[in-house]
């Protein structure tokens, strides 16, 4: 869950600011293999230095610096909000990377929310993680190879596995939207690119893997009833003309340009 309206000046906020950066602290320490971390959250948080200096192996790095590709496994949490381009450069082809997007946060001067960090973990590709078939192949854009959605509560967690195209083409977003399986309606939607923001595919290195995390709060239409069974549909389209791109292949259930997950029961929030 994402936090926001974090503030340095006002105490009460900017105690949920440090406790950000505890969070920060906590990642960097369970994060698989060694930690590449940008020197900003080192140098601007107390907590973060307080809690992991000497206990994991971290390499500091200036953001615009341009990094040498390494070996997985290793961590990079970098600073999402401007160039990533020199720090993504750290990870090298034919990787499995996993995309965890970090909390959102707002200082008293600052006009918007924006992303406090990101990690990517990067790991070597183990070979069942590129099946045979995938659950879709688009006719542009990166091919979908699995999805798997899991209920949290109130949340759908869906899991997107996507493979990196052979070439880099054109931008294209994705969209996973939960519907109800009766009606048609709509419960939940959320569009962005594949990978996410901080990581879209014109950054793909070739021949790579990347697990993306989507999180849908069901909501009831006016009207509906409050359970009832859905299914998720997810699909890729242009985000200049919301065309969707047709599905050449896959072993998906193909509808309307989108593969569609196993139904699920579902109670949605009301409010």
């Amino acid at each position: 869950v994402e936090s926001s309206g974090c503030y340095q000046s006002d105490p009460a906020r900017g105690y949920f600011f440090q406790a950000q950066a505890t969070d920060l602290a906590r990642d960097i320490l369970t994060s698989p293999g060694p930690v590449y971390l940008s020197r900003r959250y080192r140098d601007g948080f107390p907590s973060v230095r307080f809690l992991s200096d000497g206990l994991r192996p971290v390499t500091l790095f200036d953001e615009g610096q341009r990094l040498a590709p390494a070996v997985p496994p290793f961590t990079l949490i970098a600073w999402p909000n401007g160039d990533l381009a020199p720090t993504l450069a750290l990870i090298p082809p034919g990787a499995r990377i996993e995309v965890i997007e970090g909390p959102q946060t707002r200082g008293d001067a600052d006009p918007q929310t924006y992303r406090l960090y990101t990690r990517w973990l990067v790991s070597p590709l183990m070979p069942e993680e590129a099946p045979v078939e995938p659950l879709a192949a688009f006719e542009a854009g990166p091919v979908l190879l699995n999805a798997v959605a899991e209920e949290i509560g109130e949340r759908i967690a869906v899991t997107l596995h996507w493979a990196a195209p052979e070439q880099s083409g054109e931008a294209v977003q994705a969209f996973v939207h939960l519907v109800d399986s009766t009606s048609g309606s709509l419960l939940a939607q959320a569009d962005l690119p594949p990978g996410g923001v901080d990581y879209p595919p014109l950054s793909w290195p070739p021949g790579s893997v990347i697990i993306q995390h989507v999180t849908l709060l069901p909501g009831a239409p006016e009207g509906a009833p409050a359970s009832g069974s859905f299914t998720i549909r997810i699909g890729l389209y242009r985000p200049g003309t919301d065309a969707r791109l047709d599905i050449i292949s896959g072993r998906g259930d193909v509808q309307e340009s989108a593969v569609s997950l196993p139904v699920y029961e579902y109670e949605v929030s009301q409010d």
